[in-house]
């Protein structure tokens, strides 16, 4: 049995290049479509927080969705108490399409809808997969398969909140699948490269399924953990293939906290205006069966958090670089103590 040792050098090797990087700006090329990591699809609605929930279950299960978890939103303490929750998501009749292009495309499967609630009023926010499946599974020559994804999630929401779905783009907006470096050296390149092994277990040691399940029933270790991260789903893809939803309210409040209202001149004055951001979580581990035994795996996080809050601005990221590198390391510690080191 081995283990995946991740470096932390990569933070302060940026930081103190950072000074010379500060005017450098990576060349950008017009790939294709724009679009936003997120759609808010539905903003003021005439129901409570909780109704546009069980409305949002029903329309999936109507159409063939499978809802994994219902995720309370974490409220920013001191500051508010955000109301509302996140359903894990994913259709298996789009699975096959999606895993055609590897296993580090299983990481696209969950899709993530949040109904929140603020000063405004109740909102429903969903990631936007013509965006993040053009980053996580194929750059190019899908567009065409990430559209049928997004139409279908609209209809969805149609059928929740008839005549009130208006979708608008927030968060970073994209014009290609491939995210560039920040100041030239952070977080970007092609996502099947930002796919890290945690621990490699022995086929004996069990299925995929099995040692999903397993972390979500047992990664809420005691003790006294920075984030709290604790198993949130499972679900089995296929025989060599699992996924685990891994979340903590720290780690999700902090990020609130730190993307405020990104690139929404409307929400600044909001006390949680991050909030809108909850699909972003919970993180997706992959257990994967291969001729080397079981794998878990992740995706480096500083990339992850780059994928959902780029928005967040260039120097929130470097005033807030030991971030990542800290959640990383305690789901590393608790993936490895719980399946054994």
């Amino acid at each position: 049995m081995t283990r995946f040792v991740s470096g932390r050098l990569a933070p302060v090797i940026a930081l103190a290049t950072l000074v010379f990087a500060v005017g450098a700006t990576p060349s950008t090329v017009d790939d294709g479509e724009k679009y936003s990591v997120y759609l808010r699809v539905a903003d003021a609605l005439e129901m409570t927080a909780a109704e546009a929930v069980e409305a949002l279950e029903a329309a999936f299960a109507a159409a063939g969705w499978e809802v994994l978890a219902r995720v309370p939103t974490a409220g920013v303490p001191g500051e508010c108490d955000a109301s509302g929750e996140t359903l894990v998501i994913h259709k298996p009749a789009y699975t096959p399409a999606i895993l055609r292009h590897g296993a580090h495309a299983a990481f696209a499967i969950p899709l993530r809808v949040s109904v929140f609630q603020d000063e405004l009023g109740v909102h429903v926010g969903v990631m936007d997969p013509r965006s993040l499946h053009r980053t996580m599974v194929a750059e190019e020559g899908f567009d065409h398969d990430w559209k049928t994804f997004h139409d279908d999630l609209m209809r969805v929401m149609e059928t929740a909140f008839p005549g009130a779905v208006s979708p608008v783009g927030y968060g970073q907006w994209r014009d290609k699948g491939r995210i560039g470096r920040t100041f030239g050296i952070m977080a970007g390149g092609p996502f099947p490269e930002k796919v890290e092994t945690i621990i490699t277990l022995p086929a004996e040691a069990g299925s995929p399924g099995e040692i999903a399940n397993r972390l979500r029933e047992e990664l809420d270790l005691p003790g006294d953990w920075e984030w709290g991260m604790h198993g949130v789903f499972a679900l089995e893809v296929s025989p060599d293939l699992a996924l685990v939803g891994v979340t903590g309210s720290h780690m999700e409040t902090r990020a609130y906290r730190i993307v405020g209202n990104g690139n929404q001149k409307d929400r600044e004055d909001l006390q949680c205006a991050g909030v809108d951001h909850a699909p972003a979580f919970p993180v997706n581990l992959l257990v994967e069966r291969t001729s080397d035994g079981v794998r878990v795996r992740l995706v480096d996080e500083m990339f992850r958090m780059k994928m959902y809050f780029e928005d967040a601005g260039k120097m929130a990221f470097a005033k807030n670089m030991g971030m990542p590198g800290s959640i990383e390391d305690e789901i590393r510690r608790k993936v490895e103590t719980v399946l054994g080191s």
